[in-house]
């Protein structure tokens, strides 16, 4: 089946994945570096820091780009620790 929606120009399943995330990866380095420099400066980590700066940056590209803004789930914090757990 991954052969044929290749074939087929389709996107394959990390592909797609890829498309519903929020942030781009230079996105993710930022946020991922404000989770460590916290850790530096001796605060603990919690998800509603991570969280704020996330709505930060969403805020600031919508602006930039006219869209409009949408908040982020109430889960994201913990999705995205998941999805860079190997970093933070």
């Amino acid at each position: 089946s991954t052969l044929s929606r290749h074939i087929n120009g389709k996107w394959d399943i990390q592909e797609f994945n890829a498309s519903k995330c929020r942030f781009t990866e230079a996105e993710a380095e930022v946020l991922i570096d404000h989770a460590l420099h916290e850790a530096e400066r001796g605060f603990p980590f919690t998800h509603q820091s991570l969280y704020e700066k996330g709505e930060e940056i969403l805020k600031a590209k919508g602006t930039a780009q006219g869209t409009p803004f949408k908040p982020l789930g109430k889960q994201w914090s913990h999705n995205f620790l998941n999805r860079y757990c190997h970093r933070i």
